[in-house]
């Protein structure tokens, strides 16, 4: 599967009988240096035409490797690569023409064919050269990425030739760097109506064999993950296959952390760079301080490039290489400025940039059904106000702070150098941590005491998992002390390079992007869905005070008014613990039971599942808890006095707000919290509503006892009557006394709304829960209206006639 969106364009032209290109071909082999294939004509006489590339004619029909990145013209000028391609020029017509090299395009070389990527004008003829028109003839951008995630069986094949239309265009500049030639193209790109200017980089350098580099397979998927080429063909065979993709380890493999990077951040970019070599059995890696003026992309540098963008919560990385054989020819990584945090100060300031409703998130090229993802794209805004929010907040001074933001730079590039060596993500990394949520304040807070994380402490097995901050911040420490690589890591290097073989018993969990476990989730806490469920709902009410201190803070900071929507704020009572109700699910799974079966069936799926009951049985009983409905059944445990009470307390220790703005915060939270006990309710009911399928076993069961009575709770409960009046036909006046309901139709509908599914499981008990809530509305109506039932809202005052309209309607909702 293509880790990019792409569209797709494609042209198989018939020029001859050959094929175009097979490796083994030695007359398709290029001549070994650049410059005796391509040449610039510099005769001042075609000034107007900058740059005119000539081609040898004897290097017509020879194997380049083409590589070319493009970069939005803004808000940054940052790049993505593009796919690599073998290709090949020919002459035909007075045109030369860009072809790619066929095999691993076709299913069989018995039929040869022709793939045409682009037709340059000739514009002149000199000696043995032929000088053509390469901005002309690039009028369309191949724009499918570079990294797949194939699996180890046989991949999709993926034609890969997508293209977005070139309106404007001119070259930039053509150099000769090293044994490449340089071409950088800028070009208006044709957006459905709109226009995007983007620079696209292209370098070009003669094929040959690789000197003994030794391709991979994909990765097991069960045991780890590895980026690979784009699906190809055997000819032979007619099957696909991808290969994993990797740097030539043999050789150094050179970092250049670029010249721009705060020289406080330098050793740590560089920790975060070497700690791959921990996992290397010799040491290939080298980090150095890339020239001044040398950016990314690089075909000098595989380059960390320090982007000063102070509100893009975000860090990316980014690798080409060889289409035949994965070998990694470069790489580079973004990390953005919003990461360096040297101080309290600058964490304020930095805080409130993110806070900001326009803060720039944005795609780094925008164009209709065209979105360049690069292999990693970590978007971190909300850790980030979560670390620059606990920072603040802390006793620590600038120095300390600007050691926890190092350590957390540490662990981002350790990260997404890890996806430039060729490992995907492992979100399973968390399951390896020896402590519970509930331990890691204290395992934190010594950190940040100390100055280093507890002996011992195991955050993850894997810097490729997204972890929280905490979790990031002491993964870095360790990278810094120079402990060994995280295990996951470890293994899955000497797997990709060395070609060690583990089983499956002893690796660490894996599971990456398109994931369908409840234990591999991003950020998340705790080695099971239930130990962070069962933190945040200890942690509820010290969360959202945090929060509203912080909207009052962040608002005078900004000159806005606090968001204090009642319905966000009452959903923040759930946010966290909603996701228990995927425990309820027959689509439940988790990792770390299922990863034991070679295969689940219908023989062993009771089994599987009886296990996975248990780990989570087990940690209900660690905490205290009987039941999942434990967890979910704690709306009413809410006290908003109790809220009411702490953001007081909090608020008050906040200097940077005047007492005249503490005492409008008092005011304007005291009046979202009076409006927030029905929202709530509504909810909680959102939240009850959710589990579509439920599995078959005793939870469910469970759950279907607390649905039935929630709603019986919420629809029927009563605090009295209203008096009402009745006209009978007689034309008598009689007064009635109607039962008053104590929550409002809106909570009373919604709740019955839960009931509109039969959850695949008994669904007649849900059916059997209307017949009972029907017959016990019907009650209430008779005990209000008597032998006055009325026949028409005309024979009923406005108080019977708005009690009669809510009674249908909950009796049609139930139908």
């Amino acid at each position: 599967m293509n880790t990019r969106f792409c569209i797709y364009f494609a042209v198989c032209l018939g020029l001859g009988s050959a094929s175009c290109g097979r490796n083994s071909d030695s007359n398709r082999v290029a001549p070994a240096v650049i410059s005796d294939s391509f040449t610039l004509n510099t005769d001042a006489s075609f000034a107007s035409e900058k740059h005119r590339i000539g081609i040898a004619t004897a290097s017509l029909e020879k194997e380049f490797l083409l590589q070319s990145s493009l970069m939005n013209q803004q808000p940054l000028a940052m790049s993505s690569g593009l796919k690599s391609r073998i290709v090949m020029f020919k002459e035909f017509n007075n045109e030369l023409l860009m072809l790619e090299a066929s095999d691993g395009h076709l299913i069989s070389d018995d039929f040869p064919s022709r793939l045409l990527l682009a037709k340059f004008p000739i514009t002149e003829k000199s000696g043995d050269y032929i000088f053509f028109d390469f901005n002309a003839g690039m009028s369309k951008i191949f724009v499918n990425g570079d990294w797949y995630s194939a699996a180890a069986e046989q991949p999709g094949y993926d034609p890969s030739f997508n293209a977005v239309t070139v309106s404007l265009s001119f070259l930039e500049d053509v150099t000769f760097v090293g044994n490449r030639m340089s071409i950088r193209q800028i070009a208006q790109l044709a957006n459905d109506g709109s226009t995007s200017t983007v620079e696209v980089k292209y370098y070009l350098e003669p094929y040959g064999n690789r000197d003994g580099f030794q391709p991979s397979s994909p990765a097991d998927g069960r045991k780890m993950g590895f980026f690979t080429t784009a699906p190809r063909y055997d000819a032979m065979t007619g099957k696909t296959q991808a290969f994993a993709t990797k740097f030539d380890s043999r050789k150094e493999i050179v970092f250049g952390i670029s010249a721009n990077t705060p020289g406080a951040y330098q050793e740590a970019v560089r920790d975060g760079i070497l700690y791959w070599n921990r996992a290397f059995s010799n040491n290939p890696i080298k980090a150095v301080l890339a020239p001044e003026g040398v950016t990314a992309p690089s075909y000098d540098y595989n380059m960390i490039q320090w982007v000063r963008w102070d509100d893009a919560g975000f860090a990316y990385a980014d690798a080409q290489s060889d289409p035949r054989t994965g070998e990694i020819r470069h790489a580079q990584v973004f990390m953005t400025s919003v990461f360096a945090i040297s101080g309290r100060e600058r964490a304020k300031r930095l805080l409130e940039k993110l806070n900001q409703p326009e803060s720039s998130q944005k795609t780094m090229v925008s164009l209709q059904g065209f979105h360049q993802q690069p292999l990693c794209d970590r978007m971190q805004s909300q850790q980030l106000k979560h670390m620059l929010d606990a920072l603040i907040r802390s006793d620590l001074d600038d120095e300390a702070i600007l050691e926890v933001s190092k350590d957390y730079v540490r662990e981002v590039i350790a990260h997404e150098v890890g996806h430039t060596l060729g490992l995907r993500h492992n979100f399973a990394g968390s399951l390896y941590q020896n402590y519970d949520p509930f331990e890691r304040q204290q395992v934190f807070q010594q950190y940040l005491r100390e100055a280093q994380a507890p002996l011992g402490a195991v955050p993850s097995s894997s810097v490729m998992e997204y972890q929280p901050f905490e979790e990031a911040s002491i993964s870095g420490d360790l990278i810094e002390k120079g402990f060994a690589a995280l295990d996951y890591d470890r293994k899955a290097i000497q797997a990709l390079y060395e070609g060690k073989s583990f089983s499956l018993q002893e690796l660490p969990p894996f599971c990456s992007d398109g994931r369908g476990f409840a234990d591999c989730q991003t950020f998340d806490l705790g080695r099971n869905p239930l130990e962070s469920a069962l933190w945040y709902l200890d942690q509820n009410t010290n969360l959202l005070v945090e929060s509203l201190v912080q909207q009052f803070v962040s608002a005078k900071e900004n000159k806005t008014e606090p968001y204090l929507n009642s319905d966000y704020w009452a959903g923040r009572f759930f946010a966290n613990v909603s996701s228990v109700m995927s425990l309820f699910d027959a689509d439940f799974r988790l990792l770390q039971v299922r990863r034991d079966y070679d295969l689940i069936d219908e023989y062993n799926l009771d089994e599987v599942k009886a296990r996975e009951e248990a780990v989570l049985l087990e940690t209900l009983q660690r905490f205290g808890k009987s039941s999942l409905i434990d967890v979910i059944a704690h709306s009413d445990s809410i006290d908003l006095d109790d809220i009411m009470n702490r953001f007081i307390t909090a608020i008050e220790q906040r200097s940077e707000l005047d007492d005249l703005e503490k005492g409008r915060a008092r005011s304007l939270v005291r009046r979202l919290l009076n409006v927030l006990p029905e929202k709530i309710l509504l909810a909680e009911i959102a939240m009850l509503a959710k589990p579509s399928q439920l599995a078959a076993n005793t939870w469910s069961d469970q759950f279907l006892d607390y649905l039935e009575g929630r709603i019986r709770a919420l629809v029927l409960a009563t605090d009295g009557k209203v008096e009402a009046t009745v006209f009978t036909e007689d034309e008598l006046v009689r007064q009635v006394n109607l039962p008053s309901f104590v929550y409002s139709i809106d909570v009373r509908l919604a709740a019955l709304e839960t009931l509109a599914k039969d959850r695949q499981y008994k669904g007649w008990r849900v059916e059997a829960m209307k017949e009972r809530l029907q017959q016990e509305l019907k009650e209430l109506e008779k005990q209000g209206f008597g032998d006055n039932n009325p026949k028409d809202f005309k024979d009923l005052d406005e108080t019977a006639s708005i009690w009669y309209s809510e009674y249908r309607a909950m009796i049609a909702r139930l139908r």
